[in-house]
């Protein structure tokens, strides 16, 4: 017979083998992700041939990637708060909803401004997608795989930049850039069915919201059905916050580390969208063909997805994602350097991106677990947004500042070895974060974030 007592939800948690129902629900949560990147990245593989039939010099093409990144900027924050507000299902919905349809409509512009205002609107929708799924997974996931599985939402985000790069070879000679635009926006819009019948909310929203105890039973015992919950039954979190505020961000000793966490999301960002934007149209500038430049690019997102999982695996070994994050960093440095001076010789460029793209698209998703576990459930969401939508400020720069760098006719590899000192500034912010956390964990246990 089911006991009416009260149950800790983290405990419940990380105590239960992952059931076929989270698996499901996490399932759901990371096609969205995928979804997310190939609207986010398809941009860099449509925008050689897109600017060449819209009559666009190369140079012009910086503020075509800049947009959707302003977009991005806006979305992330606006959009992590209402999660905190609204839910983490709403605020993965109504994102999806927008960039799916601003994605059709982006083919309509005709010119750089008609595509800038378009871009921007889709990126509003496309900046909202991850906070809210980054928190939700992390709020489904036991503690031994915590940050395995929500590295595994930057690894779909990369697939889903992979399935833009491979549709876009299939698609572009047949039906024109267009149509690359309007596969990522009608089948998001079909596959919102799904998320609207079969995700549930966040059990941990619903508790810090005060919504029905009873909804709350009902979702722990398709998660956990190995035991039996009464309806009656409570559940509880350790941590309470007063308000949902971004002012929540830099109280309790978290303002030092929101702000390394800032630094770090902007420089990783810098490089990453510095690459997956330029890198294409920077080959096709040495004669490399169009088909060379989509696969470099390809393995360099591959090498995201191998990288965000690895990094997550091993942290999640050895209890500690900072350490291996930044050695991340460091490599990142070393393996641009060999790109930059092997853009000739694909043998030696694609596994040198390949383990860029390890490096620096794998260290994304470990900075959104990273600023997951750093917050509160109550400002989850709100964390992570504002650190992704700041961040977002070294994704709208690095493209502008490639255009500059090309603009200025700047030697191919020079435009690319500027990537290095972001991703050294990075290394060190992490570093930095670590020592900190160390502190407040040793001064006291209750310090790690649940």
């Amino acid at each position: 017979m089911a006991q009416s007592h009260s149950y800790n939800v983290t405990a419940v948690i990380n105590e239960a083998r992952v059931s076929r129902y989270q698996w499901m629900v996490l399932g759901i949560s990371l096609v969205t992700a995928m979804f997310d990147g190939y609207d986010t990245q398809g941009i860099a593989y449509v925008a050689p041939v897109m600017a060449k039939d819209l009559g666009i010099p190369p140079s012009e093409l910086g503020p075509v990637f800049s947009a959707g990144l302003l977009g991005l900027t806006l979305g992330a924050i606006v959009f992590g708060m209402m999660a905190d507000r609204i839910g983490r299902k709403q605020a993965i919905v109504w994102p999806v909803v927008i960039f799916a349809v601003f994605s059709i409509l982006t083919p309509f512009g005709h010119s750089v401004r008609s595509i800038v205002v378009l871009r921007t609107l889709a990126g509003f929708g496309l900046g909202g997608t991850l906070p809210s799924v980054t928190a939700y997974v992390l709020e489904y996931s036991p503690q031994r795989m915590r940050a395995l599985l929500v590295n595994s939402t930057g690894a779909f985000f990369a697939f889903g930049s992979i399935t833009g790069g491979v549709l876009a070879n299939v698609l572009i000679p047949t039906w024109g850039w267009q149509s690359t635009f309007y596969v990522g926006g009608v089948v998001p819009l079909l596959f919102l069915v799904v998320v609207v019948v079969w995700l549930p909310e966040s059990v941990r929203f619903l508790l810090l919201s005060g919504r029905s105890m009873e909804r709350v039973a009902r979702i722990m015992q398709q998660m956990v059905p190995d035991r039996r919950f009464a309806l009656t039954a409570r559940f509880t979190l350790e941590q309470q916050l007063t308000g949902i505020s971004v002012k929540h961000l830099f109280t309790a000793g978290r303002a030092f580390g929101t702000i390394l966490i800032w630094i770090a999301m902007t420089m990783n960002l810098f490089v990453l969208v510095y690459l997956i934007f330029w890198f294409p149209t920077l080959l096709r500038q040495v004669g490399q063909p169009l088909e060379i430049a989509i696969r470099v690019t390809i393995f360099y997102s591959i090498g995201g997805i191998i990288g965000g999982l690895t990094i997550g695996w091993i942290a999640d070994r050895i209890g500690s994602l900072y350490g291996v994050l930044a050695t991340a960093y460091v490599g990142a440095g070393v393996f641009i350097t060999i790109a930059a001076f092997s853009l000739h010789d694909t043998t030696i460029l694609i596994p040198a991106m390949f383990m860029t793209g390890f490096s620096i698209n794998g260290g994304q998703p470990s900075l959104n677990t990273i600023s997951g576990i750093y917050y509160p459930t109550a400002i989850r969401a709100t964390g992570i947004g504002w650190a992704l939508g700041v961040g977002r400020i070294g994704a709208i720069v690095g493209p502008m500042v490639g255009g500059m760098l090309v603009g200025m006719h700047w030697a191919v590899s020079s435009v690319i070895l500027v990537n290095i000192i972001p991703a050294a500034i990075a290394a060190v912010a992490i570093l930095l974060l670590r020592q900190k956390r160390a502190a407040e964990i040793a001064a006291s246990p209750a310090a790690v974030s649940l």
